[in-house]
């Protein structure tokens, strides 16, 4: 069973490590954000001649083996640079894709699948229950009557011009409503 993870384990990393790049390379691949760091603090760069005595003491090579040079050692790096910058753009489109699919999908507007918890504003329940019981003893008396609907232009602090003009453009909307309501208010056909 162990033999198999191994066997596993090998593959796996056969895959995210292809031999195709040198072992300088994954270690300078692995290492970039701290190496970036270090460069960006100095501000004089990388030191390529001083890192390659250290590479050869880890061990790091080039693809045929051999100790990295000054020279194929910034080709490395700028080759892991750029497989870097590969990576955060397919990185991104990935992300964008997957953005895309989350808004074009209608399950996920639904408020079903909305998390959180979102209940009714509270409201006090003094002026709750006396706008309810206003509005519904509204109802039940007709327009006009005491105690029933106010129209707007009945409403307290308007002028006299500010109320016959509110009247006039009110039963203007409403006598052209009523004219163009044809579902809930149809004419009789004259044909018959």
């Amino acid at each position: 069973m162990s033999s198999d993870r191994k066997g596993k384990d090998r593959i796996l990393e056969m895959v995210a490590r292809p031999k195709v790049r040198s072992s300088l390379f994954w270690w300078l691949l692995e290492n970039h954000d701290e190496l970036v760091e270090a460069e960006g603090e100095t501000g004089l760069g990388l030191r390529w001649g001083e890192l390659c005595g250290q590479f050869a003491a880890l061990g790091l090579a080039d693809v045929n083996g051999k100790p990295a040079t000054e020279q194929t050692a910034q080709k490395t790096w700028w080759r892991v640079r750029k497989a870097r910058a590969r990576l955060a753009e397919r990185r991104a489109a990935a992300e964008a894709a997957r953005a895309a699919n989350r808004a074009s999908n209608p399950r996920g507007n639904m408020p079903s699948q909305w998390r959180g918890t979102y209940g009714p504003a509270l409201v006090e329940k003094s002026s709750a229950r006396s706008a309810v019981m206003a509005s519904a003893s509204r109802a039940l008396v007709p327009a006009g009557e005491p105690g029933g609907k106010i129209e707007p232009w009945e409403e307290e602090g308007l002028t006299d011009e500010e109320r016959n003009n509110l009247k006039t453009q009110l039963l203007g909307v409403r006598a052209e409503f009523a004219r163009t309501d044809k579902h809930n208010t149809p004419k009789p056909n004259k044909r018959f």
